[in-house]
């Protein structure tokens, strides 16, 4: 060799001197890793061709970490390659190689064809964004064809001298076997010290074993591999692609680099080019469909054979783990994703080298009985899907009168590829459709089972499933579970399913850690898009600007007052989404929305995260491996979780959100967890959405946001209060009892049209447009405004909220008049102010300055503390389940192994959180036993509903009748005939219905002091809004209302509000004189009441994910004999003590049912006295004592089968003597 460079230009221009060669230009290829390669621009072509070029190769090759030696020999072995290469394949393949003209091996030279100047390797022509789907198939399948024909004709079978020749190309095995397989364990390790590999991930000891076992198998295949000639460097950046300059179709595929072809393993080939097209795949998605068709064509023209397949399942995971953290691909966690991704495959192949075998059963569609008539293929032969398996012989009986019964034939062929390893049947068997169901007829051993699918291709073998033929069986059907937190993720059998699943259990038990399912919106944040937050977050912001700008000037403006709720505005994140987010633009009431801002810019959410969440999620990320699983769309989850888990050690990118998860209306544990949910626990504040999951822990909502609610639910029913404020139809009973709602379906039986889901998406868009064009918060700041201007002593507990407990809500009206009578007020304080001014002196003008404006309120507190409650729950669960795991270990002396899927309850060991979650909730009201009354409605049978239920779920005992045993009576108000039973007997809780709730709703039974009876209901747990209707569904009856009643913690106050005026502008008299002539011609026919007031109630639907334990411990249930004998209950009067005269004191005991019923109609518009002539002033005051004398209340409900012992027919002309009388004494 010369003491030339010829990697420098200008001595390459010296070489070629004299040479045919001689070139204008010279344009750098790659300068290799060892080969400098370049285009030549030649003065005069050569045979024809304008561009040659040049490959000029070094003694070694390196990489990122070392130099590599590396003998010039290979480019003889290169040369040899090039030239075998085009005399053996077939001439008119659009894959071909280059043609050599000239070798110099003492400059070390290869001077070759050129695809011509205009030529791109494959991987440049995909990262440049070219590959159509047309583009990509012709590529892989022209690819395919030429790889397969290359190891079928230079195989040592036809072609043993090639074979020879290419054996001794050992440093080219050697090179092989170490820049791949010598260096996985290093790598895995982190002994490498690779940057885009640090840290390392942490690996199961099985997968690493699994992982050196193929690194010391394959490397020795490497080595002595010796029947097959192979490229041994097949990948995109070796293949040049040239167009046609007019109608872009492929015109030439030139594969190029030869120097480490060799007898080698054709799957090394395989598994090569399939790794460098996956991470093309990953690093360019728009690449992701012409990827994936590009390999479906290559692998399915190759149509490799199973050991073929499974070694290129090998150097596709070991290429992943090997070469990804090495080259430039993107960033850390993306390349720690290929090497997870290579170590499954690794892992999974190894698996499948033992294949089990599989039962092939007789298809349902056969006319049985059947008689086989012949056995058309002996065991111990291949089959392939079409071979004829037997024939058989059946009874056919025609439709016509008169019709013989003959006997027909028919055959069955394979629908499957493999060995034929056993028959279960003989000739002559009878088989019914009983017997071909239950037991399989034959035994089969398949190369490939497609146990794991990837947009219509096998991942294992690289199969085409979406072939359909004659059989009508489809490969796809195989592997139809979707359990990857992708939509676009691979599909799995359920035989793979469980594989993944017990892995995923022996990690988590090994780690000591369950899985925890997180709801996002109103569990873990709460959002809202009202620009008013960000407006406010503002003003925050420039107040806190200006207060340090004052404290640098010792300067401070006493008047200078921050937004009441900056200081719960401090961790907002705020994010902006684009208009595709928001769904199309809808129409409501035949206008198309105003929202063009949205629809061109999209908008800004804003995240509230709930109190404490930093330290949950820090200390639940130890407990347990978290899942977001939301109905917000996938960029939405995406950004909520790098607001709150910026470094992804939360949940690490295991986000399920409702574009993935194939419901817009429900959620499913199954698509995460197909087989086995032992070790998941849930949090969501929906416990409808998961139809009452064992699994479920449920959490009050968050609602920060006053008013705002689920943003990314607004499709779903409505979380309505506790309370209902008008009864259902009487059809309720009928639907819900007969037909399945929509939350009894779980994804996979029943599919959303793409009608429906864009309905509800626009429904879910004109919430979020509503938001931002009607700034609900900013109207209800000014609504508090107007309250503290009205009352400066406004307290923290009547802060407006539509949601929250405790609260009570003015009307309009009554606001609008108190503030005209404070502002009258102020005006003539004002006047005799200035008055006083008059007479006093210079020195007193100071008195003349306005009165300061009232602090303004905040209408956003910070004060939730669910978040500890869920937490101390979760650890609970965690500490009792490992607790009983431990035990079982100790006691059989070897880890116990996690239950098969479908185990019965008594199956269940104790370390299964389906048992300690119901177990825990069992406890909070274990060893009470309840009795409702005016809870659930008449002709409703208790034990169907949910409130029943709920009660049995959290521990409790039910009664329908006042036992020896009851310890509580939950009532919805006073005087009953349960209640006041209850009275007499002692010893016996009376309490409002919000204690049940309560105790429900936190998880905890709540002191009953604060509930008893003789107490207005206490306010609701003060983290959240109450139980949802979704979870506790009450109805009542419409004669039922009592409107003494204070108002319940549900956010809807019923009755009429304590602190409301009374105001003479809002008497309607029309509506007055109405109402009391109705009264008067009302029926007193007691069964045409009962027909007309009896409502129904809902009947629960059982959820599938609940267990038996749960909905129907009839211990639990303790019904009157009486009660069940009877199709209806009629409810008959008794003497409640509000109608004994003397027991309150109350003259009202003497009135009539008829004059009662009046009287309630009267004060229904807070009224009485219709017909005396009365002043403003007179009622106002009126209404003011009888407000302060009034006890109060519960709000009636409909009674639950109280018996009352008054025959009111007997009385009933009584009563209509008195009647004139009666309104004569009532109306003065």
């Amino acid at each position: 060799m010369s003491s030339r460079d010829l990697a420098n230009i200008e001595d390459l221009k010296e070489y070629l001197k004299g040479t045919p060669f001689v070139s204008s230009g010279i344009d750098v290829l790659t300068g290799g890793t060892g080969n400098f390669t370049c285009r030549l621009r030649l003065i005069s072509p050569h045979e024809g061709q304008p561009t040659l070029v040049l490959k000029h190769a070094k003694p070694y090759v390196f990489t990122s970490e070392n130099r590599f030696p590396f003998s010039l020999e290979r480019q003889k072995f290169e040369v040899e390659a090039l030239k075998i290469v085009r005399e053996c394949m077939p001439k008119n393949s659009l894959v071909t190689v280059p043609k050599v003209h000239l070798f110099d091996e003492k400059e070390s030279v290869i001077i070759m064809d050129d695809c011509g100047d205009q030529s791109t390797t494959l991987k440049q022509f995909v990262l440049d964004g070219k590959c159509t789907l047309d583009v990509a198939e012709t590529i892989g399948s022209e690819l395919g064809i030429f790889l397969r024909q290359l190891h079928d004709i230079l195989s040592r079978e036809r072609h043993p001298a090639i074979c020879d020749l290419f054996e001794g190309n050992v440093e080219a095995k050697r090179i092989s076997a170490w820049a791949t397989y010598g260096r996985l364990m290093s790598t895995l390790k982190g002994e490498a010290e690779l940057p885009a590999f640090d840290p390392p991930l942490t690996i199961e000891d099985d997968e690493m074993k699994a992982i050196s076992k193929v690194e010391e198998k394959m490397s020795s295949m490497i080595l002595e591999a010796r029947d097959t000639f192979v490229m041994g460097d097949f990948w995109p950046g070796n293949i040049l692609l040239s167009f046609d300059s007019h109608t872009g179709v492929v015109e030439k595929i030139n594969v190029i680099d030869w120097e480490l072809s060799k007898t080698g393993l054709p799957g090394l080939d395989l598994g090569q080019f399939t790794a460098e097209m996956d991470l093309l795949r990953k690093f360019c998605p728009s690449f992701k469909t012409a990827g994936t068709k590009m390999l479906s064509a290559f692998h399915g023209s190759y149509s490799a054979e199973e050991d073929i397949t499974r070694m290129a399942m090998f150097h596709w995971g070991a290429h992943l783990i090997a070469w990804t953290p090495r080259v430039p691909w993107g960033s850390s966690e993306e390349t720690r994703e290929m090497v997870a991704k290579g170590i499954k495959l690794i892992y999974t192949g190894l698996l499948t080298m033992e294949p089990s075998p599989t039962k092939v059963y007789l298809p349902s569609s056969f006319p049985y009985p059947i008689k086989i008539s012949s056995i058309d293929t002996a065991a111990s032969n291949d089959i392939a899907r079409g071979t004829r398996l037997l024939s058989y012989s059946f009874v056919y009986l025609g439709q016509a009168p008169g019709s013989q019964p003959e006997t027909r034939f028919g055959t069955w062929d394979s629908a499957i590829d493999g060995t034929l390893q056993t028959w279960n049947i003989n000739v002559g068997d009878v088989i019914s459709q009983r017997k071909a169901k239950e037991k399989p007829v034959a035994v089969v051993i398949e190369p490939c089972k497609h146990g794991m699918q990837l947009h219509g291709l096998c991942v294992l073998c690289g199969k085409d499933m979406t072939n359909i033929d004659y059989i009508g069986f489809s490969d796809t059907s195989r592997a139809s579970i979707q359990m990857t937190h992708s939509a676009s993720g691979p599909t799995v059998s359920l035989e793979e399913a469980q594989r993944i699943e017990r892995e995923t259990a022996r990690r988590l038990l090994k780690d000591r850690k369950l899985s925890l399912i997180v709801d996002l919106d109103q569990t873990i944040v709460h959002a809202t898009v009202d620009p008013t937050v960000g407006e406010w977050i503002a003003e925050g912001e420039a107040w806190e600007a200006r207060r340090a700008a004052k404290d640098s000037e010792d300067n401070h403006d006493p008047d200078d007052h921050c937004n009441p709720n900056w200081d719960a505005l401090k961790d907002v994140k705020k994010f902006r989404l684009g208009p595709e987010t928001l769904g199309s633009p809808s129409r409501a009431k035949g206008k198309l929305l105003s929202n063009k801002g949205v629809e061109n810019d999209g908008c800004i959410y804003y995240i509230k995260p709930r109190p404490c969440w930093q330290d949950f999620l820090k200390e639940m990320a130890e407990l347990f491996e978290m899942h977001v699983y939301t109905m917000g769309t996938r960029a939405y989850a995406e950004e909520v979780c790098a607001a709150i888990d910026p470094d992804g050690k939360a949940f690490g990118g295991r986000i399920l959100s409702r574009d993935e998860s194939g419901s817009l209306t429900q959620k499913s544990l199954q698509r995460l967890f197909p087989c086995d949910t032992s070790m998941v626990v849930i949090i969501d504040d929906r416990a409808d959405v998961w139809e009452w999951s064992p699994n479920l822990l449920k959490v009050i909502p968050f609602d920060f946001f006053v008013g705002i609610g689920d943003i990314n639910s607004t499709f779903l029913p409505k979380v309505e209060p506790l309370t209902v404020s008008t009864p259902p139809s009487p059809s309720t009973v009928e639907a819900s009892s007969s037909a399945p709602t929509e939350t009894g379906f779980t994804p996979e039986e029943i599919e959303q049209s793409e009608a429906e889901k864009k309905t509800m998406l626009s429904k879910n868009s004109e919430t979020l447009n509503a938001q931002v064009q009607e700034r609900p918060l900013a109207k209800m700041q000014e609504e508090l405004k107007q309250f503290t201007a009205a009352d400066g002593s406004l307290s923290k507990t009547e802060t407006i909220s539509s949601d929250k407990p405790g609260v009570e809500e003015k009307q309009p009206k009554e606001v609008e008049s108190e503030n005209e009578n404070e502002q009258d007020s102020k005006k003539d304080q004002k006047k005799k102010s200035e008055d006083k001014m008059d007479s006093h002196d210079t020195d007193s003008k100071q008195l003349t300055k306005p009165e300061k404006a009232p602090p303004r309120k905040a209408l956003l507190e910070n004060n939730d503390t669910e978040l500890i409650r869920v937490n101390e729950i979760l650890s609970e669960i965690h500490y009792k389940f490992y607790n009983a795991y431990d035990a079982h270990s100790k006691k059989s002396g070897e880890p116990p192994q996690k239950r098969k899927s479908g185990s019965s309850k008594s199956n269940k060991p104790l370390y299964d959180v389906t048992r300690i979650i119901p177990e825990i909730r069992a406890n909070v009201l274990k060893g009470v036993n309840l009795l409702f009354s005016s809870v659930i409605p008449l002709d409703t049978r208790p034990e169907s509903t949910e409130i029943w239920r709920m009660a049995l779920m959290f521990g409790a005992k039910c009664s329908t009748e006042l036992s020896p045993d009851t310890t509580h009576v939950v009532a919805a108000k006073r005087g009953t005939v349960k209640v006041d039973a209850a009275r007499r007997r002692g010893n016996i809780k009376v309490v409002w219905l919000q204690w049940f709730t309560d105790s429900v709703a936190l998880w905890q039974r709540q002191d009953e002091t604060r509930y008893l009876l003789d107490l207005p209901p206490a306010a609701g747990p003060s983290t959240s809004p109450p139980t949802a209707s979704s979870d506790l569904d009450i109805d009542i009856d419409d004669e039922d209302w009592d409107l003494d009643s204070p108002p319940t913690s549900g956010g809807v106050a019923l009755g009429v509000s304590q602190n409301a005026g009374f105001h003479a502008n809002e008497i309607n008299w029309n509506d007055i004189n109405d109402e009391v002539e109705a009264a008067m011609m009302e029926s007193d026919d007691e069964e045409e009441e009962e027909a007309n007031s009896v409502k129904s109630g809902r009947s629960g639907i059982r959820s599938e994910n609940a267990s038996e334990e749960e909905w129907s411990d009839e211990s639990n249930s303790v019904a009157s004999t009486n009660n069940t004998l009877k199709s209806k209950r009629k409810r008959l009067r008794s003497l409640t003590p509000s109608e004994t005269p003397g027991i309150n004191g109350d003259a009202d005991g003497l009135r009539s049912p008829l004059s009662k019923r009046k009287k309630v109609a009267a004060d229904r518009s807070k009224m009485s006295k219709l017909k005396v002539a009365i002043h403003a002033d007179d009622l106002r005051a009126d209404n003011l004592r009888r407000t302060a004398s009034r006890e109060p209340s519960a709000r009636s409900l409909g009674d639950e089968g109280e018996n009352e012992n008054y025959d009111e027919s007997g009385a009933e002309s009584a009563e209509e003597d008195f009647l004139a009388k009666e309104m004569e004494n009532e109306w003065g």
